[in-house]
């Protein structure tokens, strides 16, 4: 197979090794179809800034830090600040330095609440949820008594369902936004439900920020009192996340600002990185171009298109389509697993992850289901012709694949003959749209 010819504009002879990965990785992001629905092609601009020599000790809010020579660096955190509330007005406080969404949501869990206090949030398998938003696996659910949400079959919300959940439990926090859900989110209905319980609702919208700012996704902070979000999903920005309240006082009428910056420094994360934070800015500066908005549209286009060409070939998708930038696929009636689909997918070059549905018989090492996104492919310039291309492969892959769970290293492929085919014609698509590496 031919291999694509890259020009790197980071001279790294004298690091051979170094050159050698960082060829290895942008070539096999050249040569294959991304569909992983929370990464994208960070712009040409924000790497620049990733790449700056900004290695500054700044821990504390802006203009109040802890080390001096900071008055700089806390002029650019504050313009970060300052271009997070032009787009999301209702924001009486917002914070620029978390290092991811995960950060962000321990940031205002274990800030505001008290160890054993009650959480409801959607469901890491069943509900499309985060680790961050409670599983037993992390910090939140070992200090904190979780409840969850599930989707129904369907992979709809039944939000009557979440209702008497928060009226049996009474959380202090209500959780709204997924990892894993193609819908709109009703933040109005679940802001109801937190004010019947007197709970503070959270909505962490790291999945549509993008969206979001483009105007292509109803802005949730007109209803929740909290709202976080990565960066580098959607956005395509730099790897982080923020933060941003509608009042910055708590029910007692203690400053929310107070504790959620407390909890970034000194109770767990430490200093913030102002590169990153810079970042951050210029993302926000390249939302306001044209083309941004019509980049977001065409993401939301290509996964309609990608989904109606899926089910016009008998895949099954859950709420039978999608108002976003991705997609979950059930695969129970197929009798395959997410874990072996995935695989597959990524023998031909389609990399896309395995994914638990609402309902899954599996683990989440197998699952029954496996998610796409949109993204990548439409910042390379990829249509809904393409996207025909892409669920035709995705059909075949899912028939040569071999039903229910296999062992490590067994073979899961029925058809080599088809994989070898199938990885031609996705070479050939990815040289049609070759990597820009910017906006």
């Amino acid at each position: 197979m031919k291999k694509q010819n890259i020009n790197f504009a980071v001279h790294l002879s004298r690091f051979p090794r170094v050159e050698s990965l960082l060829k290895q990785e942008l070539l096999r992001q050249q040569d294959t179809i991304n569909l992983i629905a929370s990464e994208c092609i960070q712009s040409k601009h924000v790497r620049e800034i990733m790449g700056q020599p900004l290695n500054k000790y700044s821990e504390g809010e802006p203009f109040k830090k802890y080390y001096q020579g900071c008055d700089i660096v806390s002029e650019m955190e504050a313009y970060t600040i300052e271009l997070v509330k032009e787009v999301f007005k209702e924001a009486a406080y917002v914070n620029v330095q978390p290092h991811s969404g995960n950060d962000a949501n321990i940031a205002i869990i274990t800030g505001l609440l008290n160890p054993g206090d009650k959480i409801l949030s959607p469901h890491l398998t069943y509900g499309g949820g985060h680790l961050s938003h409670g599983a037993p696996v992390t910090v939140i659910g070992k200090y904190f008594n979780v409840m969850q949400y599930n989707a129904e079959e369907s992979g709809w919300y039944d939000y009557n369902k979440i209702d008497k959940l928060a009226d049996e439990h009474k959380p202090k926090i209500i959780i709204g936004g997924t990892s894993a859900y193609s819908r709109h989110i009703d933040f109005a209905k679940l802001r109801q439900i937190a004010d019947n319980v007197g709970a503070i609702l959270l909505a962490d919208v790291s999945h549509y920020l993008g969206l979001i700012v483009a105007g292509l996704y109803p802005n949730p902070l007109k209803h929740a009192h909290i709202l976080t979000s990565t960066t580098h999903k959607t956005f395509l920005g730099p790897k982080g996340a923020i933060i941003a309240c509608t009042d910055d006082k708590n029910t007692d009428g203690e400053k929310l600002s107070f504790y959620i910056q407390r909890a970034i420094f000194p109770h767990f994360q430490g200093g913030p990185a102002i590169n990153n934070i810079l970042s951050k800015a210029v993302a926000f500066e390249q939302a306001k171009l044209p083309t941004y908005k019509n980049l977001m549209q065409l993401i939301i286009d290509n996964a309609c298109a990608l989904s109606k060409a899926l089910q016009d070939r008998n895949v099954n998708v859950f709420t039978k389509g999608t108002d976003t930038h991705q997609l979950l696929i059930d695969l129970r009636q197929e009798k395959r697993t997410g874990a072996n689909v995935a695989a597959a997918l990524e023998q031909v070059g389609i990399i896309s992850n395995k994914n638990g549905i609402p309902g899954d018989p599996y683990p989440p090492i197998v699952t029954s289901g496996i998610r796409l996104g949109t993204t990548i492919v439409s910042q390379r310039g990829f249509d809904s012709k393409d996207m025909e291309s892409i669920a035709q492969w995705i059909r075949e892959i899912i028939d040569i694949v071999v039903t229910g769970v296999t062992k490590k290293n067994e073979n899961i492929i029925l058809d080599k003959a088809k994989i070898e085919y199938i990885r031609l014609q996705v070479s050939e698509l990815c040289r049609k749209y070759p990597i820009e590496f910017n906006l």
